[in-house]
């Protein structure tokens, strides 16, 4: 247990005064020799390695011990040299290296020395930054070859010898040291670790890799293959084909990690998996590209390469995340519970089909033939294993809980299990589950992937009479046949002929839930079908809309529709689809009014353009509505009936550009001169939302006569209404900051700046306020209003609560003003470096966010003003954090001993570049 950070969290006396405490003394010199004497003397026995290199164990795993000691002793963390820290791990990866060797590679003992070497090399020279502990570690493998193996060094490497003066004893001739698996072809799935002896060849093979790279790739990579490439090159191969390895790569940008890893992942047969940082990227998201990342590598046993560079560091949490999956293998709570049990239920597949064969071995082994006919009748592949669910699923005599379990099996391993000879039973057993209300479901997700494999006759006409009895649709099963329809259609599986029954159900429904299913089947099996069954699935929603138990699903049944077949929409039925949106938008029900809202923003400019007349009365209205929950404050989201209406809005205001002008500044001088609060904030957000569509020139004289109005609106006493003209100056100053005059910015600065110090509940939208303003003024701010806002953007963020919104803006905010401001005030950032430190020390131990967010800002302290004297930061940061002088600074991100130097010269990993 360490001190807190990194991923472990403080733990008070009192909690610990509960506990057992059970400490792990460091390991001597004999219980080392045994653990891993153990590993390879088994290794070579049960693989037959020739005797010869059986015989090297003790003395390979003596050498690695001594060196191990000896650099851990000899080679010290500094402050130029904090990675310079060495445990058992290390002596752990180079025993694995030397196992990488198979025994069909091996070539007398001289080979596995050659191989100690090189894994000593990989695992601890590449660590060294200075040619005079490289020298030091030649020197060491030098020594430790004489006095355990009793071989000479030079001799087992003359052919590495390049000045042929007898001795390989300089730097440059180890250097073309190579193991690896990179002269195998690409496509062999076992490629050899083996000895690379000739550098010339290996330069050939690996540009024919790269020439195949360049074939397959719609990104080619134009690369150099020399010899310093080839040594990274190398030294990536030999991380991905380490199981569990990862690497820190570090160098400039452009250097060639990326291109290097790419190549190797490459040759590996690796998929390399790289999120993509776009505007609103956060942890949410994050997560959702590692579940995606991790269910490729785990539940469908991809192999894959996660590439993830500092400059994609958003948010502090995704090294976090990275940190648990290094050290754990997995990322806390990022599956809910039931996307757990489906990967469970998926994997469990595999381990039965393992352990099948394990005993079938182990059944060979022995001798017992017939055990071993059986195991490899009934589970030998996945086929088989498919074949013993489908037995499971028919046999009414097992528990219903059995059977539902064996058909999520079969799920997960259709459609790969399909074959053509076993696909009559495997479509007899998903039939008769089909039939059975408890297991339709599921057996649906079957047959939708069984379908993919090979269409079959048979299942149409069994989903129509799955639902049928004497050739009437009937109460009991439509429910459950719409929605078996509706999970084929998920999967891909189309009909016309399902199409027409659930048009059928729709037209004519038994009860409520029946149309409802139906709406949801028509959702799934439209995008496939004829435009005559797109026009009559239009002409059924529009009719649904008239009852109002039906009409959610209706309106998401016409977002299809308008999506997918806009083009067979007849007029009629167009101006029917416009009033209906029309009166759900004005109408009483919020949830009518927001999927109306959610079906014109998502439709084709051609429908906005149609129902825009229609439309902007009651969206104009809509802006108007008070909360529906009388404790609303600003802390909360906007009003979502509000939020929604706005973004319907913008979307329109970019369909149809000026033609929206009038009718909205209309709606915006009335509701401004209106006593009531509600409709005054509505204004200043349709304001705000026709923001992008217009034409430049015609905003630009309607912003600026409209700029007074809204500062003034922006000193209300009135929070409701001061927060809507902060968000519409706010998006004025992102979309059109041209049409707002310097003089005009500077005043609205100081009034943001006020209202930031008095009302900190408007701290989100003044920051998005701010953050436009900085972009054009911070370089022509004065010191003394810099300061001022520095101390009021602090305040709010110590007022602010803990990893909020808020918080994250507020200090977002204060990096921008302190990255921008002008070389005027520089000397006033010395105070605020201060006050930063003070702060760092407040919340250090307590609250990781905050402090790594004032990390940021102290970074970008230290990179703009040269002036500030590295000892002189770390003198303060040791009296802020109650050091003594002689105690060493570590910096709380990423552990290095000098923080300043980190977060000035060569970058916090944790903190980012771009910051």
């Amino acid at each position: 247990m360490g001190p807190p950070g990194g991923g472990r969290n403080f733990i008070t006396p009192r909690i610990l005064g509960h506990m057992y405490l059970v400490g792990f003394p460091l390991l001597d010199d004999d219980n080392m020799m045994q653990i891993f004497n153990t590993i390879l003397e088994w290794k070579f026995r049960a693989e037959n390695y020739p005797t010869e290199v059986a015989a090297l164990s003790k003395k390979m795993v003596q050498a690695t011990l001594e060196i191990y000691k000896n650099t851990s002793s000899e080679l010290r963390p500094t402050p130029m040299k904090v990675h310079y820290t060495f445990n058992l791990r290390d002596f752990s990866k180079v025993i694995c290296g030397v196992l990488l060797l198979k025994k069909n590679e091996c070539d007398g003992a001289s080979r596995h020395v050659r191989l100690w070497a090189h894994e000593i090399l990989r695992v601890f020279g590449d660590r060294l930054i200075d040619d005079t502990d490289r020298e030091w570690m030649m020197h060491q493998l030098r020594e430790q070859t004489k006095k355990n193996f009793q071989v000479s060094f030079d001799e087992i490497m003359i052919h590495l010898d390049v000045n042929k003066d007898g001795k390989v004893n300089t730097l440059d001739e180890v250097r073309t040291l190579f193991f690896g698996d990179m002269l195998s072809p690409a496509s062999i799935p076992q490629r050899p670790y083996t000895e690379c002896p000739d550098v010339a060849v290996l330069q050939k093979e690996i540009e024919a890799h790269l020439v195949s790279y360049n074939e397959m790739s719609s990104k080619p990579m134009d690369l150099v293959c020399f010899l310093y490439m080839l040594e990274h090159l190398a030294r990536v191969a030999r991380v991905i084909k380490s199981p569990g390895g990862n690497a820190l790569l570090v160098g400039l940008g452009g250097s060639g990690r990326q291109s290097c890893t790419r190549l190797a992942c490459y040759m590996a047969d690796f998929t390399v998996f790289q999120i993509e940082i776009a505007k609103g990227y956060d942890m949410s998201a994050f997560r959702e590209d590692m579940k995606k990342m991790l269910t490729k590598a785990g539940g469908n046993e991809e192999r894959t390469i996660f590439l993830f560079s500092d400059t994609q560091i958003k948010d502090e949490g995704f090294v976090e995340d990275v940190n648990n999956l290094l050290n754990t293998g997995e990322i806390p709570n990022l599956f809910p519970a039931e996307e757990t049990r489906h990967i469970v239920a998926r994997c469990l597949g595999r381990e039965r089909v393992a352990v099948c064969e394990m005993v079938r071995k182990a059944a060979a082994d022995e001798g017992k033939a017939p055990a071993e006919r059986e195991i490899l009748k009934l589970q030998r592949d996945q086929v088989a294993f498919a074949l013993a669910c489908s037995q499971s699923l028919q046999d009414a005599t097992l528990p219903m809980e059995v059977r539902h379990m064996a058909v999520c099996l079969l799920k997960n391993v259709l459609p790969a299990a399909a074959h053509p000879d076993t696909a009559k039973l495997l479509r007899a057993a998903i039939l008769q589950a089909l039939d059975d209300e408890a297991l339709c479901c599921q057996a649906a997700l079957c047959a939708g992937r069984l379908w993919k494999s090979a269409p079959w006759p048979e299942l149409v006409p069994a989903v129509l009479a799955l639902g049928q009895r004497g050739g009437e649709l009937l109460g009991g099963h439509v429910v459950s046949a719409l929605k078996v329809m509706q999970l084929l259609a998920e999967e891909g599986c189309t009909d016309a002929e399902m199409t027409e029954a659930a048009l059928a159900a729709l037209r004519a429904p038994i009860s409520l839930q029946v149309a409802v299913a139906a709406l949801q089947a028509l959702a799934a099996l439209l995008p496939a079908g004829t435009a005559a069954h797109q026009a009559a699935t239009l002409s059924a929603a529009l009719h649904a809309l008239d009852q109002s138990q039906l009409r959610l699903e209706a309106y998401r049944l016409l977002e299809v529709c308008v999506s997918e077949s806009y083009n067979v929409i007849s007029i009629p039925a167009l101006q029917q689809l416009v009033a209906a949106t029309q009166t759900s938008i004005a109408g009483d029900s919020e949830e009518e009014a927001l999927a109306a809202q959610e079906l014109t923003r998502g439709s084709q400019g051609g429908l906005l353009r149609q129902a825009a007349p229609m439309l902007l009365p009651p969206l104009l209205e809509a802006l108007q509505r008070k909360p529906t929950d009388p404790g609303w404050t600003l802390e909360d989201h906007l009003p979502t009936l509000s939020e929604s209406a706005c973004e319907c809005l913008m979307a329109v205001s970019k369909v149809l550009g000026d033609e929206l002008l009038q009718p909205v500044l209309g709606f915006v001088s009335s509701a401004m001169a209106s006593q009531e609060i509600w409709h005054r904030r509505a204004a200043l957000l349709a304001f705000g939302a026709i923001q992008e569509g217009p034409a430049m020139q015609t905003l630009q004289p309607l912003i600026r006569s409209a700029l007074p109005r809204l500062l003034e609106a922006l000193k209300a006493q009135e929070l409701f209404e001061a927060s809507a003209a902060a968000w519409a100056l706010g998006r004025l100053l992102d979309v059109n900051p041209a049409a707002v005059p310097d003089e005009s910015q500077a005043a609205l600065f100081e009034v943001a700046v006020l209202r930031l110090r008095f009302a900190p509940s408007l701290a989100e939208e003044l920051c998005y306020c701010l953050n436009g303003i900085v972009d054009q003024q911070a370089s022509v701010l004065e010191p003394q209003l810099f300061g001022t806002v520095v101390e009021s953007l602090l305040l709010g963020a110590a007022q602010a609560e803990r990893e909020s919104r808020v918080q994250l803006a507020l200090f977002g905010c204060l990096c921008e003003l302190l990255g921008r401001a002008g070389e005027d005030c520089l000397p006033q950032m010395q105070l605020v470096l201060t006050e930063v430190l003070r702060r760092i020390a407040a919340e250090l131990g307590q609250h990781a966010a905050p402090v790594r967010s004032l990390l940021r800002c102290l970074r970008v302290l230290l990179l703009r003003n040269a002036e500030i004297n590295s000892s002189q930061v770390a003198e303060l940061l040791a009296g802020t954090l109650h050091l003594e002088p002689t105690e060493e600074v570590r910096c709380v991100c990423c552990a290095k001993v000098d923080a300043v130097g980190c977060l000035r010269l060569d970058g916090c990993q944790m903190v980012g570049d771009d910051e």
